[in-house]
Formats: C-alpha cells, structure tokens, sequence
C-alpha cells in the first residue's frame, strides 16, 4: 500500500509518495572527527548534512548524504569553494519540485570569510547551481524558502534574497543590524524571523518592520503552517500568533525542555525535542509525546535534529567520546519500531612500545607508539571499526592525531585483535604547563558504522613518560638513559656500573657517521661532549659483548 505524505521545508509543502520504510541506523566514522547534523525529506529519501575534519588539518570537508528510504546510501554530494575556506552548513531545506537547498558559513580556520555558499542539488545529488554571496562577516545563520521559489538567506548584514535560479535580487536592511537564527516565509512578501531569544519578528521584502513581540521562554522555531503562524519555544509551549504577532492562543506540550523543531506534514504537525516528540493537528490538539529514545540507549538530549514523514521520524546526532566523534543517523517509524543492535567492543592499552622525538622548525616534538587490544564484547560478528587517537593542537587550527578505520575484521563474539598505533603526537614536554607525564588515550568507535550502546569501555588510557634529561627517567630505569633532545653533549646512565667496554656511534640521517667513543668499564655514567653537531635527528648505537641497540635522537641548539 502506498501512502501520500506531505513536507514542508521552512514552510513550502512538497507532496511525493512514500513506499514502506524500514527502521535504519548508520555511523559516519570516515575521519575521527566526523559530525551530523541537519536533515530533511525529499523525494528519493532522505538527506543529511555532515562534516568530516582530516587529521592534522584546520577546516573540515562538508557533504550531503542522501539515504533511501530502505536506509541504504544513495549519494554524497560534496559542498566545495574554490576559497579553500572551511565550508560549516546552517540551512538544508526541501523545495517544492524536490531540489535540495543547501547554505553554509566560510571559514578561514576561526575566521570568518567574506562571502557565505549556497547550492541547489537535484534529487539525484548533482549540481543544479553554486553560488558564493558577499556578506561583511560571511556568516549565514538561516535560510528560508517561500512558496514561490524565492530564497531567504539571513546574515549579520541583514537579508539576502535570491530567486530559485540562485540570482540576487537584492538586500534587506534590517533595523538595529537585526539577524535571524530562525526563519520562514509567511507570504511572498513577508517573513518571520527570530533571534534565538524570546523575540519575533515580521518583516516585509521591502524592508519595513510589520511588527515584533515576545513570548514566555526562549524561541526554538518558527513555522507558518495551515493558516497559523507559529512559534515553538524549548519549554514545550506552542504560540498561534496574529499577523502583528499577538498571541492568538497557545499549547502546553508538556514539561519536557528541549524542544528544537517543528515538522509539517499533510494534516498533521510533529513537534520534536531530543527527549520526545509530539503529534497536533490542524486544531492544534496534541497527542500524548512519544519517546525520541524508546529503550534509553543513547546518552540524554543525543539527537538534535531532526526530519518527518507520516510513516517516520528521522533524526541525527554526534558520538562525542575523548574529543573524537562520530556522525549518527537514525530512522524510526512513529510506531516506536527501531533498528535492533547488540555491537559492543571495547579497547585496552597493552603497551607503549615506544616514546621518540620529530624535529620540526627547530621545535621537538614527542610521538608515541602503542599496541591496543580491541576485543568484541558483544553478540555479533564486528566487521568495521575505527580506533583513533587525539594529541595537541599540531596545526593552526584542527587538532593532531591519528586513526585508522577497519574493514572485514571478522572480528567474532568474544574475540580480539591487536593493532599497532603508531606516530601519536604528544604535548611537549619544556613548556611549562605540560607534565613529563602525560597520559595517552586511544578510542574505539562505531562497530560496524553503528552506536556502540556501552561506551564505558571505548576508551582506554595510559601513561607516557617523556625523558628530556636525566632526571626525567622514570624509575626504576631499565636500559640506557640519555637526555633526549640533546645540545652540546649526551649524558648517559646505566642502572649498574659497565662490566665490559661498550662502543658508541652516532649517525646523522642520511647514515653518515658522525661521532664515536667509548664507554669504559667500571662506570655507570658518561658525559659525550658533542659541540660540532648540527640541530637534526641523529641514530645513536651502543654495542657491547651482549650485543647491541639503537635510540633515536634528537640535537636540538640552545
């Protein structure tokens, strides 16, 4: 049986038919810093904003993930500039004929560009048009789709409207440099537009201020919606307003805060929160809420967006765990029937195999290596998972770190795998407000690209000990100590005296030898004064009757 189903994006309906839909979940793990967040229904299914930040790099890679209404993956589609600006989405709407409308912020690391970027997608995810629009900050805070076509885009320096060719028709000078964090179009020439607070706002094209009031609590959303003109606020209350923005009437949707969206379908309206959503209809009476969470399996308020058909609620959030993220989408029909998942892994740290030194612009840079041992805690076979880890800020803005994602573990109930971490940035060590010790923590996300329901055990964290000089070692010391970087001499030191000669060289890093001596017998310590070696790294070997090892190092001028 199929059912017609109506959507309205920032207040335009669009009828298209919908086919059974089955409850679905996926996890975007592609970078260890990969979000979601805004969502809408069109004609092939549904679409998803995302944000994926490289490792080591200051902006993220924004895209449009088209899901059909199976829950398979349909098409990504790219938001690119020829800027090479950060691109940060903040409308997605549906319009009428079924194009996707896309806007979104530039950004130069933090700073804001000039312009802001705007797309329209067809259904099939390719490029109807792109265009970037001058602004004085680049900040684009919503967007708006009247029934016409025509296009509203607020900014710090007031409204943008475009027509649906994606020209300018001009701006609108708002009073008071007054901007929107919410907008709608409640005729072709008027708008409602709100400022995150308790105020609204009706405004014509022509730029007069029609009206402007406030209503009890903080302003969620605003929607014109079967004659009405609507306002949500994140306490549960409802506003009908008057065309000069009396209150008209009001709904109590209960004591649950939260609430962020409010989703028009053909004879019914969704309000939607992070802990609940309800149905109204065209009188405004509402159904009793039904849960966003039905079995309490994420974290409180962890879906923040969200989108609506009449058979389903879509909605998304991002899996935060020690600074690293994953994208979630979920689909739920309004019978509460959801995607059933039983994946759970968990992670230990087996060993730091290794602490040594990069040398970059004249500044060392300490990295770790680590073994981790990933081990599936739950009743299913784990295929894909992501193990990543987050050092310092390594770049001007972004973060370092490095992760890897695995593909066909085949990793059964009860089973391990251990993996190899290598080239973990660390804090370094001489400033003075970052410890010698410093702990490392390494995440595992997403088994098979879905929630993992336990998150207690997806983290696991050790101690790294960075060794600048002598008195760093931790003890007992075990081996050789060598100050590490050195200057004009090592200091070396052994836990006992020699027992035998050992002989020392040390090459440069194309292997030519540099330097040699000898450790006598009899002593514990050795001072190798170096003066003539240049700032660089350095392989040091030390061979003895027992045999031999290598530490690498790194000389580092005062």
């Amino acid at each position: 049986m199929r059912t017609s189903a109506l959507l309205a994006c920032a207040g335009i309906a669009s009828v298209f038919q919908v086919a059974a839909q089955s409850p679905f979940e996926h996890a975007d793990q592609r970078t260890a810093q990969t979000a979601y967040g805004k969502c809408t229904r069109f004609p092939g299914g549904w679409a998803v904003e995302g944000n994926a930040v490289p490792e080591n790099q200051g902006s993220g890679t924004a895209y449009i993930h088209a899901i059909g209404l199976d829950g398979t993956s349909l098409w990504e589609h790219p938001l690119l500039t020829n800027l090479g600006a950060g691109v940060f989405v903040q409308g997605l709407a549906t319009a009428a004929n079924g194009d996707l409308l896309a806007c979104a912020s530039l950004f130069y690391c933090d700073v804001p560009a000039d312009q802001f970027l705007a797309e329209r997608i067809a259904p099939d995810g390719s490029t109807v048009w792109s265009r970037t629009f001058h602004a004085s900050d680049g900040i684009v805070s919503a967007m708006a789709l009247s029934p016409g076509g025509t296009i509203a885009f607020s900014t710090n320096s007031g409204l943008l409207i475009a027509d649906a060719a994606g020209d300018s028709l001009g701006w609108i000078t708002l009073p008071g440099a007054l901007h929107f964090s919410s907008l709608a179009w409640d005729s072709d020439t008027t708008l409602l537009g709100t400022t995150g607070n308790s105020s609204v706002t009706r405004v014509s094209t022509d730029g007069a201020l029609l009206a402007t009031a406030t209503v009890n609590g903080t302003i969620a959303a605003v929607l014109p919606w079967q004659g009405k003109r609507l306002v949500l606020t994140t306490g549960g209350m409802l506003y009908a307003l008057q065309p000069d923005l009396g209150v008209q009437g009001n709904v109590d949707l209960g004591n649950t805060p939260g609430y962020r969206q409010l989703l028009p379908l053909a004879t019914r309206l969704i309000a939607a929160g992070p802990q609940q959503y309800a149905f109204l209809d065209t009188s405004l009476s509402v159904q009793p809420p039904l849960p966003i969470d039905p079995d309490g399996e994420f974290p409180q308020a962890f879906f923040t967006r969200f989108a609506a058909d009449d058979s389903m609620l879509l909605m998304t959030g991002t899996a935060n765990l020690g600074w690293l993220s994953t994208g979630v989408v979920r689909g739920m029909l309004h019978t509460g029937q959801h995607a059933a998942h039983t994946e759970d892994v968990g992670i230990e740290v087996l060993a730091i195999d290794s602490v040594y030194y990069t040398l970059n612009s004249g500044i060392v840079f300490p990295k770790a290596d680590a073994t981790v041992r990933i081990t599936n805690q739950g009743t299913v076979e784990v295929q894909t998972f992501r193990v990543a880890y987050h050092g310092p800020m390594g770049v001007a803005c972004g973060y370092a770190g490095t992760s890897g994602q695995v593909e066909n573990a085949a990793l059964a109930p009860g089973g391990h795998v251990d993996m190899a971490i290598a080239g973990m940035p660390l804090y370094y060590g001489p400033w003075n407000y970052v410890t010698l010790r410093q702990p490392l923590c390494i995440v595992v996300q997403s088994p098979n690209n879905l929630y993992d329901r336990h998150m207690g055990d997806n983290m696991a964290c050790d101690t790294v000990q960075i060794v600048l000089s002598l008195a760093d070692h931790a003890a007992p010391a075990q081996g050789v100590m060598v100050n590490n970087p050195f200057q004009d001499a090592m200091e070396l030191a052994l836990p006992a005296p020699l027992a035998s000669p050992m002989m020392l060289s040390l090459r440069d890093a194309t292997g030519r030898l540099v330097a040699t001596t000898t450790w006598p017998p009899g002593s514990e310590r050795l001072h190798w004064a170096l003066p003539l070696v240049t700032d660089g790294l350095y392989l040091l070997r030390m061979e003895g009757p027992a045999g031999g090892t290598s530490r690498t190092l790194v000389r580092q001028g005062g």
